[in-house]
């Protein structure tokens, strides 16, 4: 079972699937312009402040690779994956294109000095 490419694991068993997702999130690392808070966790979890938006909604930022890497992978590997927050993958993946919408169509308006 490969580990570091995921997605070669073909005409799984469904542990082998869970297990493959589990490598999608924690073994599977293409480039990755992420620092490690904003690794997406098996609890379903990605550590982003609203002061971090700016440069997790970047494009080719990641977000980005978010989506188009670690959930990709689990969505070719285990297509029902479900984090432990009970979230699916299409949930997290519609989570990060809304918070990213609105905060490009609305960033918020952060300083240092609270009013």
């Amino acid at each position: 079972m490969d580990k570091t490419l995921p997605t070669s694991n073909v005409n799984l068993s469904p542990f082998e699937q869970w297990r493959s997702a589990h490598f999608c999130i924690l073994y599977y690392k293409p480039p990755n312009p992420c620092p490690a808070k904003y690794n997406l966790t098996e609890a379903g979890v990605i550590n982003v402040d609203p002061t971090d938006a700016a440069e997790y909604c970047q494009q080719n930022g990641c977000g980005d690779y978010t989506k188009s890497v670690v959930l990709n992978c689990i969505h070719h590997v285990k297509r029902n994956y479900i984090f432990a927050n009970k979230a699916t993958v299409k949930q997290i993946n519609d989570t990060i294109n809304q918070v990213c919408s609105s905060y490009v169509a609305n960033p918020p308006n952060i300083s240092g000095s609270v009013t």
